[in-house]
């Protein structure tokens, strides 16, 4: 009898390890999920009128916008770049405002600069979601501003 309870000591304990190993996996996996959240995520639309400023009502504010489409997940606050997606910073020495408008419609289509985003995408291995949520002004409001600064 000694020998039967052993084992079902044993057996409960080898269970209770188990189970707490899939609890410590499922933890860990949704810690990943969140902070590489922005590679498996289209930005969604939000109201139209948020993208405007406050100031000047009817003109698309790029700071904003920019936040909203959640550019700042991958890219930074401060468009420094992260581990996660490289920095936005003179852009405009690598991309025409068409080309940028463009390419935030369809990442994957993109002709201008193709070396370039071969070498990033090798780099970074996240793969840039497609901006067509948003309307052609907003994104070429949104490569105004990366362009511009």
């Amino acid at each position: 009898m000694t020998g039967d309870r052993h084992r079902d000591t044993v057996a409960r304990s080898v269970s209770l390890n188990q189970v707490w190993i899939l609890i410590g996996c499922v933890l860990i996996s949704g810690w990943l999920a969140v902070l590489l959240g922005c590679s498996a995520e289209t930005p969604s639309s939000p109201p139209r009128s948020s993208f405007t400023s406050a100031a000047e009502p009817g003109l698309l504010d790029p700071v904003k916008l920019y936040r909203q489409a959640r550019c700042d997940r991958c890219h930074g606050a401060d468009r420094q770049g992260s581990a996660m997606a490289p920095p936005l910073l003179q852009l405009g020495q690598f991309w025409s405002e068409d080309g940028l408008t463009a390419y935030l419609a369809d990442p994957t289509g993109s002709e201008e600069n193709a070396a370039r985003l071969e070498t990033l995408t090798a780099r970074y291995r996240l793969v840039m979601p497609s901006f067509k949520v948003l309307s052609e002004e907003e994104r070429r409001a949104l490569a105004q501003y990366l362009i511009a600064e």
